[in-house]
């Protein structure tokens, strides 16, 4: 992404070759907002802005890749295949070697802009300890552009001046990994990242990281063996609570289960500093009794805590583990525990039911947590879930509120109505696993703000597989969350402050803390920034806009979901992958969907106005059908009463394969005013269906290049309206 004009969505620092008047009253100079990329030569780059129709000439450069020094290629002149107030797009010439470009455009008013497309955008930092990273550990760099070639660096810069300088283990775009020397001291360092392209220009600062020791784990160890079989108690519950507490009081520890099947009938509560490990997942199995009252929690946690290699066998249950809620203050505020290598089979359906047993039970269930109980259910900081096989009745695992959690080489079953779901989460890497519906009622899961929270940010999604979810909405992967907190004018008090003119949203009472502000119509359509905070009917942003807007722009506030990965995933047998309603950066790249119903991004009304703003779908593969006979890639929006604003802009959908009666689809669902304004479709290859591209009303700025349309029998339908 590149660095523009005014910080205005925390993008990179912008290069002036002249000044600009911030006074509303006086003509404002062209800005950008945003830029597309990553971009090869002989693609387009579309930019979204303001007063981009007062853009006379444009030039381009290859820069130099010289991390010490800045240097570039020679200037060519570039034109503009499409331009408009809010958009424009320039075809990267096909002369000019992949790598960092440095786009330059002169304004009416002698202003001129330089953004630089394929400098590294970043969206977050995460290491092996969660915020921070371990002497020997790993610091992951998230966002867009982040390592394009081995020979990009880390470097960090301690107090004393002294600088370390780290390559990543290989290349990689969206997510690379830098390995933490052995030797490196503990402390505080500012870090920046050159993505191995351009030139010195295009470091990026990632603010301060810090590295601490790795936590030394107590070495106070205690071993259980189950109850004798042929004894008079064969309950283990006190026994293996009784120990934990035991180690606890002692500084903590770990409680080794010897080999051997171990009979629960009730909760096991592991204190802080404590590890419940089995002598092996194969060895070791808890059983809990068939309960008419289970607890709420087999297992449960809330800090500092870890259970490790062994099974969990249970008939009717309510969640199996439960880790990080804080149960008298009702809040996910725990953290810093691992479950490793457990396996779970937990199934309130056992035995010959009779449906209306069956139903009794799933009623149970239910009434317990209301939209199911949970093999795992997790949230606060620092969490590793990793080599677990976990089976529920209902849903197989929830992260609340989950900060710097990373789930990795896991099986995850959804039982009868399960589904799974990131809520209210920030900096998650999910990655490597396998989500499967073991239920023919079973239905998908996602990402959001289900719950009322007002943010979710950063989710890496990669290299995981789901299939078979054939119930409910089926969603493979979903951004959720309705409501919203405001959708009118604005007057302004200052180029922070702002008062809401009309009646405030559903969401009202609820934290407005880091909900998005998104400019929809008139003056500054484009603009986001996150709320920091609400006082009746006065509300202040993060980045000032106030000289951006004026009394007739039109905005919403909503619950901000912003800058999810989904990279290189396998969808079979399922819904869709969707974004519905708010989305804001986020990349959809490398997946592989079979009989599903599509890769699909609306901007609609869900219970509140929610707009998408530059999303990129890039380089998917679609084929098949699913078994409704509708599967389409689609960038869409949804119109509602009384709207007279966008609700999609500057969306990207690039080099995907669509074969096998698969279609693509673009609409705004609107026959007078544009609700999907700048999006460019190009490099797709479309075979094997009646339609290729199909055209809805209601778009606007739509750039059709390069799509290899074959054995199709209507190539393209319908036209944008001007």
């Amino acid at each position: 992404m590149p660095q523009h004009v005014l910080p205005l969505s925390h993008f990179r620092t912008a290069i002036l070759a002249a000044s600009i008047s911030l006074l509303s009253t006086v003509t404002q100079a062209a800005e950008i907002f945003w830029a597309s990329d990553p971009v090869k030569p002989g693609q387009t780059v579309q930019i979204t802005g303001m007063d981009l129709d007062t853009i006379r000439q444009a030039s381009i450069s290859r820069l130099d890749d010289a991390a010490d020094k800045t240097g570039s290629k020679p200037v060519q002149s570039v034109s503009p295949a499409l331009q408009s107030d809010k958009t424009l797009t320039y075809v990267i010439p096909s002369t000019l070697a992949n790598g960092v470009y440095a786009l330059t455009l002169l304004d009416a008013s002698g202003t001129s802009i330089t953004t630089r497309i394929n400098s590294a955008d970043i969206y977050w930092t995460q290491g092996d300890a969660g915020e921070s990273a371990t002497p020997g550990g790993w610091l992951r760099v998230q966002g867009r552009n982040i390592a394009r070639t081995a020979s990009a660096r880390l470097e960090l810069t301690a107090e004393n001046g002294r600088i370390t300088t780290i390559n990543p283990d290989a290349p990689d775009i969206w997510s690379a990994r830098f390995a933490i020397p052995a030797d490196m001291r503990t402390g505080t360092y500012q870090a920046r990242l050159w993505n191995g392209n351009g030139d010195a220009s295009t470091w990026q600062d990632l603010g301060s990281i810090t590295v601490t020791a790795k936590p030394v784990p107590a070495q106070r160890k205690m071993e259980l063996r189950s109850n004798p079989v042929d004894g008079p108690a064969l309950d283990d519950t006190a026994r293996i609570n009784a120990a934990l507490a035991g180690l606890a009081n002692q500084g903590g520890g770990t409680l080794v289960l010897r080999s051997g099947i171990y009979h629960l009938s009730g909760g096991i509560t592991i204190p802080e500093g404590v590890t419940l490990k089995g002598q092996s997942r194969e060895l070791v199995n808890l059983i809990w009794n068939d309960m008419d009252q289970p607890p709420p929690a087999l297992i449960e946690g809330y800090r500092n805590f870890a259970v490790e290699d062994l099974t969990i066998d249970a008939q009717r249950h309510f969640d199996v583990i439960k880790g990080g809620f804080d149960a008298q203050g009702k809040s996910w505020t725990g953290g810093n525990f691992i479950l490793r290598n457990l396996l779970v089979r937990a199934s309130a359906f056992m035995g010959h039911l009779k449906a209306d047993d069956a139903a009794s039970r799933d009623k149970a269930l239910t009434q317990q947590e209301r939209n199911g109980v949970a093999g795992l259910r997790l949230g606060g900081s620092n969490i590793l879930v990793e080599g677990c096989d976990i089976i529920s009745s209902n849903r197989s695992f929830v992260l609340n509120e989950a900060r710097n959690a990373r789930l990795e080489g896991n099986t995850f079953t959804n039982g009868r109505n399960g589904w799974y779901h990131i809520g209210g989460s920030q900096r998650i890497l999910f990655e490597n696993n396998r989500i499967v519906g073991g239920d023919m009622q079973s239905t998908g899961g996602g990402i959001g703000n289900l719950g009322g929270y007002p943010l979710s940010k950063g989710v890496l999604m990669r290299n995981n597989s789901f299939a078979r979810f054939l119930s409910v909405d089926r969603e493979a992967m979903t951004s959720d969350g309705p409501g919203g907190y405001y959708f009118g004018t604005l007057k302004i008090l200052s180029p922070t402050t702002f008062q809401m003119i009309g009646e405030l949203g559903g969401m009202k009472d609820r934290s407005w803390l880091n909900a998005g502000l998104f400019v929809l119509g008139g003056r500054g359509t484009g603009l986001v920034v996150n709320v920091v905070s609400r006082q009746d009917n006065i509300v202040t942003v993060d980045r000032p806009i106030g000289e951006k807007i004026d009394p007739a722009s039109t905005v919403t506030i909503t619950p901000m979901q912003e800058e999810y990965l989904i990279i290189n995933n396998d969808f079979t047998d399922v819904g869709a992958a969707q974004i519905y309603g708010t989305g804001y950066r986020h990349v959809f790249a490398g997946n592989t969907m079979t009989r599903g119903a599509g890769i699909q991004i609306s901007g609609r009304r869900y219970q509140h106005p929610q707009p998408n703003f530059f999303i990129q779908l890039l380089d998917n593969t679609i084929r098949e059908p699913d078994l409704t006979g509708k599967t389409e890639l689609a960038v869409y929006a949804q119109q509602f009463d009384g709207n007279t604003s966008i609700l999609s802009l500057g969306n990207v959908v690039r080099g995907n394969t669509l074969s096998q009666n698969v279609m693509l689809r673009v609409a705004g669902n609107a026959t007078t005013i544009p609700l999907l304004q700048g999006i460019l479709v190009e490099d797709n290859d479309i075979s094997q269906t009646d339609i290729g591209i199909m055209i809805g009303a209601g778009v606007k700025d739509l750039t059709l290049r390069n799509n290899n349309i074959a054995q199709v029998r209507v190539p393209v339908k319908g036209m944008p309206q001007p």
